[in-house]
């Protein structure tokens, strides 16, 4: 009903509008089934719109209406219809089973249906003592089934019918009938019948459709009954109107009413049912149009479901073949186009007409005597942005040159530059409106990360300056499992590093990066804020000093980070005891701007890797004889903050650089394309996915030390053979290197120390001590710091991040729905201009000599000095604009 206006509601309008989803035949019938109504008793048959209105009478407005049709197929040459379909074989089956059964009586009864209804109460009343008895169908006054008259079976009472046959007697003596069959259902009751009887009629027997629901049985039994009671339509429609109609003739009545003229809606995309129950697509008397394949082809009679589709399918073929295709005229129920190219003959016409219900090709020139066409105006805009949305999602930054060269090569258009931004700005606009959006669920997403994975920090802020608007600011993360794997056996060495987000996103990630058993990052916290200041880095390393743990200001922890001033400035504030490292790549990257000599490079590295003070110096004196000024400028940042002699010892970690940060950002570097939500669930997938691997992968280790590490004791090992070693016998060894200028340490293996400096700097035995706990007869691994060992390795990682559920399963929180943040100027120097300038003596490029140093004439007010948009007596002096034009034509026209 919700398809069809109640007020147009007709017995054709209800066939057109199931020619949408089925081929309507004229011998077909239509049933509506009375709300709270069985098939038995409750089928209404519509033969005329005023069946139809009891239909919309019954139903509310948007309900919808159950409709049966029933089709028995075409009539044959004997007058023998056979429709397919075991429905009627059951119902034939049922209308002779036995000779001595009468049928079922159905009865119509408009003018006396009061009466009607006492007699079959009646019976019903007598008919309970155990009879065997069959149904009467008595329908209402409006045509329908309601009513129900249980009568004796033929061996206890003959009921006398006019024809042989089921009857339905005419509203013009219903009367008569009513009592006949109630006085002869009284009749039966009277009688009563055998309990035997009884019991058989309610036994179902075996039935070979095992596996099919009874349901789909009894509707095959039924349907066999209507395939004899098609011959007698003819017999009937000659018949006299005021007889007896048989019931088996109603629901068939049109079938033989050939003076009655219905539309045709023939439908070229239905489906029929075959007798398994699959639906096989019915045959077209015209061809289908293919949407799936790759280039569209047309044919001459060729059917599409809509205008929607047959312009669509135009557009690809001219893209495909790369031929700009014109539409002539596009109407509702008709569509011209043409090729672009002067002269070419392709051309196609498609309309709806009388013969079928769709668009159908009606003139088609399918020869093209062009070529491919660079000035193709098919591609436009959005086809540049759905063709290319994918390459400029993962990477925003794609630059515009690039794009427009790819689309030539691609569609053989030689697009403008404008069109090429116009089409990335689509894209980027459409992600900045899903980036909007995402900021609206951030205090569901937190809610969500809080119930999944519990004990871990998620907060979000606002930007105080804006209370009233609910302006998105930050937004803070450390997983449960990350926390509780770091304290499980990680070093006390953090690394600190922010990285810029990309596209059309703004904004910056901090974050805490820890180092493994392994020596690889694993990452701890991060934190989305508008950009890297005081307040943003004060507030990131407060949250992170409650997460980790940090007592006593910081003291025993390390901290490497860059020179960032913020950062400095709350490391001053809010751990001053703790180890701030700087990473000596970002200070050589600094200095090299000033010293570019390559071979100055190795000479800083030998000054930042010396891990005693008299290699530093050593080291600092060689950089001296080279540059002078070099060995300042390397002073100017305290060499506590970068240099391996200055490190105190004890934290088990000689690295002076930031690289499980750098490795942390470039590994998310995806990530940062995309707004906020969609960022964290591609860090949270990335790190969850990281510690299944690392855990699975440790499983494979063999040893006692992991990996990496014992790379560098292989390293250390292999450099013992430029070593000499002299033992006191008990705990001094003296170990000297043969080549180079003959260095000498000393080793103590009880305290785990080296006058070099790097068994105790790292918790690893130097090739020194190596020397020495061979000498000694020792075993190596035993002078390694259990940091190290693969045993602390699997205790981070036996901390696993639980899985989060969908976007539709978070829960919803009562706090405001934040918004998008606008514009950030991030920081960093602006662009320079880069312009050349000219030479004393140069000539200007071009014939038109610069404006520049001529004083400017105001258009508005003939003032000097300034022009019209920025004239303040804009407003006064509006008539005498461009007055002195004027004034030199007056004095023109005078010397005339």
């Amino acid at each position: 009903m919700s398809e069809i206006e109640r007020d147009k509601l007709s017995l054709q309008e209800l066939k057109g509008f199931l020619g949408d989803h089925m081929t309507v035949k004229e011998s077909m019938k239509y049933y509506f089934l009375l709300p709270g109504r069985d098939l038995v008793n409750g089928l209404l048959f519509l033969h005329d719109d005023g069946g139809c209105m009891k239909v919309s009478d019954y139903i509310t407005e948007g309900g919808v209406g159950e409709i049966y049709v029933e089709y028995n197929g075409e009539e044959e040459e004997q007058g023998e219809i056979d429709s397919g379909s075991d429905f009627e074989d059951e119902l034939d089956e049922l209308m002779n089973i036995g000779s001595e059964e009468e049928p079922d009586a159905v009865i119509t009864a408009e003018d006396c249906s009061a009466e009607v209804n006492d007699n079959v109460n009646a019976t019903e009343q007598t008919g309970t003592a155990g009879e065997i008895i069959e149904h009467i169908f008595v329908p209402d006054v409006g045509g329908a089934i309601t009513q129900v008259i249980n009568s004796p079976l033929k061996q206890n009472v003959r009921v006398d019918y006019p024809t042989q046959s089921s009857q339905v007697l005419n509203v013009s003596q219903p009367c008569q009938a009513a009592q006949d069959i109630s006085s002869s259902v009284a009749k039966v009751a009277e009688n009563g019948s055998d309990s035997e009887d009884s019991e058989d009629y309610e036994y179902v027997p075996h039935t070979d459709d095992s596996g099919e629901e009874s349901e789909v049985v009894e509707m095959r039994k039924h349907a066999r009954k209507f395939r004899k009671k098609m011959g007698d339509f003819k017999m009937w429609a000659d018949a006299d109107a005021t007889g007896a109609v048989p019931i088996d003739l109603v629901a068939n009545v049109e079938e033989v009413v050939e003076d009655m003229e219905f539309e045709s809606s023939d439908e070229d995309y239905s489906y029929d049912e075959d007798e398994d129950g699959n639906m096989v697509r019915r045959k077209s008397q015209f061809v289908r149009f293919n949407p799936d394949s790759d280039i569209p082809h047309f044919s001459l009679g060729m059917v599409f479901k809509s205008k929607k589709q047959l312009t669509r399918a135009m557009k690809r073929y001219g893209l495909a073949t790369k031929r700009s295709i014109s539409f002539l005229k596009s109407e509702e129920a008709r569509v011209r186009a043409k090729c672009d190219w002067p002269g070419c003959p392709w051309m196609l016409y498609a309309a709806k007409t009388s013969r079928c219900s769709r668009f159908q090709i009606i003139t088609f020139e399918d020869e093209h005597q062009c070529a491919q066409n660079r000035d193709n105006k098919l591609v436009t805009t959005k086809v540049i942005a759905k063709r290319y949305e994918h390459f400029i999602l993962a990477n925003p930054l794609w630059k515009i040159d690039s794009m427009k060269a790819i689309v030539m090569k691609d569609m053989f258009v030689d697009v403008s530059i404008s069109k090429c931004k116009a089409a990335k700005k689509l894209v980027l606009d459409q992600l900045m409106s899903g980036m909007k959006s995402e900021y609206n669920k951030v205090f569901d997403y937190q809610l969500e990360l809080l119930r999944s994975n519990p004990g871990s920090t998620v907060a979000v802020c606002l930007d105080p300056k804006e209370k009233e608007e609910n302006i998105f600011q930050q937004f803070y993360v450390c997983f449960n499992a990350m926390k509780q794997g770091f304290k499980a056996g990680c070093r006390k060495v953090i690394g600190l590093d922010g990285c810029f987000f990309k596209g059309a996103c703004q904004g910056e990630l901090l974050a805490a990066i820890g180092r493994d058993a392994n020596n690889q990052m694993y990452p701890v916290a991060w934190a989305v804020v508008e950009k890297e200041t005081n307040e943003s880095w004060a507030w990131f390393i407060g949250l992170l000093i409650k997460d980790l743990d940090i007592n006593d200001q910081g003291a025993g922890w390390v901290f490497i980070s860059d020179k960032q001033k913020g950062l400095i400035n709350s490391m001053r504030d809010y751990l001053p005891k703790v180890e701030h490292r700087m990473c000596a790549r970002h200070i050589y990257a600094n200095w090299r701007k000033k010293h570019k000599d390559h071979q100055l490079q190795k000479r800083f590295w030998a000054i930042a890797k010396s891990a005693n003070r008299e290699d530093f110096n050593y080291n600092k004196a060689k950089l001296a004889q080279l540059t002078p000024e070099g060995a300042k400028d390397i002073m100017k940042t305290d060499p506590k903050h970068w240099a391996r002699a200055f490190f105190p010892k004890g934290a088990n970690c000689e690295s002076g650089d930031n690289n499980p940060c750098e490795s942390f950002n470039n590994a998310i570097i995806e990530a940062r394309f995309h707004p906020i939500i969609s960022q964290q669930e591609k860090i949270r997938k990335k790190l969850m996915v990281r510690v299944q691997e690392q855990k699975t992968k440790s499983e494979k280790w063999n040893g006692i030390i992991c990996p990496n590490i014992f790379k560098k004791i292989k390293a250390n090992i292999k450099r013992t053979q430029f070593l000499e070693v002299l033992w006191n016998g008990k705990d001094g060894f003296e170990v000297k290197h043969l080549n180079s200028r003959g260095r000498r340490y000393t080793v103590n293996l009880e305290k785990w120390t080296c006058s070099c400096g790097s068994f105790q700097l790292a918790g690893l035995p130097c090739c020194h001590a190596i020397c020495a706990i061979y000498k000694s007869g020792r075993k190596v691994e035993d002078f390694i710091d259990k940091c190290y060992y693969i045993d602390t390795f699997k205790k981070k990682y036996e901390h696993c991040l639980q899985p989060v559920e969908g976007e539709e399963s978070w829960p919803m929180s009562q706090n405001p729905r934040p918004v998008a943040p606008g514009y950030i100027a991030m920081p960093g120097a602006r662009k320079k201009n880069n312009d050349r300038k000219r030479e004393e003596g140069e000539a200007p490029k071009g014939k038109k000599l610069s404006k520049h140093g001529i004083q400017i004439t105001c258009g508005s007010c003939g003032g000097q000095g300034h022009n019209k948009t920025s004239c303040k007596k804009k407003g006064d002096n509006a008539k005498k604009r461009k007055s002195y034009l004027g004034k030199r034509g007056r004095k023109v026209r005078e010397t005339e």
